[in-house]
């Protein structure tokens, strides 16, 4: 079993089965050049022998950054702080596209590998959700929370949130569950033991991932 199951598990031992409960660990970052790391946040199986359905990383960097391609899977990434970062086609892929984000999110088809450049020279941190395309299709968001926000069930809906600032408490019938900044949290309403709707309460800022069946 790998460092991110053992965390997890410890984790989850009072939480309904329909949540789970990430560990903001950063033993579990790797280098991807003299100046970008990528840190795995959670992933779906959470063994690592298999491969993920979907996978969430923190990538930073602050020169630039390349993303291999994937052809099973969607990029979807939100960009946390930094003005603007270009990302540009692998020439291998089939359709070279350039796109900049600002402040919001990207989906990029995994079949070309990604050149991400910036505009000046300041750190970008970087949220990417990997998905299989064959299986989630993944709306994506930066959310202030002030006061409530309800979550409803949908028919093969999960969400993946993570706290970027401040705090945050998810409730149901029977379940409070106090989140602050930098956890992550899995809601997977396909589970038979979820509720209909769950609340979140709080101040703060939410990265949110949304999958559904494609």
């Amino acid at each position: 079993m790998d460092r991110l199951s053992v965390c997890v598990s410890a984790l989850m031992s009072a939480l309904p089965a329909y949540l789970t409960l990430y560990p903001d660990d950063r033993a579990l970052r790797r280098a991807l050049s003299d100046t970008a790391t990528l840190t795995e946040l959670a992933r779906e199986p959470i063994t690592a022998s298999t491969d993920p359905d979907w996978r969430l990383s923190l990538l930073e960097f602050e020169v630039g950054a390349g993303l291999p391609a994937d052809g099973h899977s969607s990029r979807n990434l939100l960009l946390l702080y930094g003005e603007s970062v270009t990302l540009s086609g692998d020439s291998r892929g089939p359709d070279p596209v350039d796109v900049t984000i600002y402040g919001r999110g990207a989906r990029w088809q995994g079949d070309a590998g990604i050149a991400l450049t910036l505009g000046a020279a300041e750190t970008r941190v970087l949220l990417q959700l990997t998905a299989r395309r064959d299986r989630h299709r993944v709306w994506t968001a930066l959310r202030p929370v002030v006061g409530s926000m309800v979550l409803f069930q949908e028919p093969g809906c999960e969400w993946l949130i993570q706290v970027i600032n401040g705090g945050v408490q998810l409730r149901d019938a029977r379940t409070l569950l106090e989140l602050e900044s930098g956890n992550v949290l899995r809601i997977a309403f396909t589970d038979s033991t979820a509720p209909a709707r769950v609340v979140l309460d709080g101040g703060g800022e939410l990265a949110m991932f949304k999958l559904t069946p494609p």
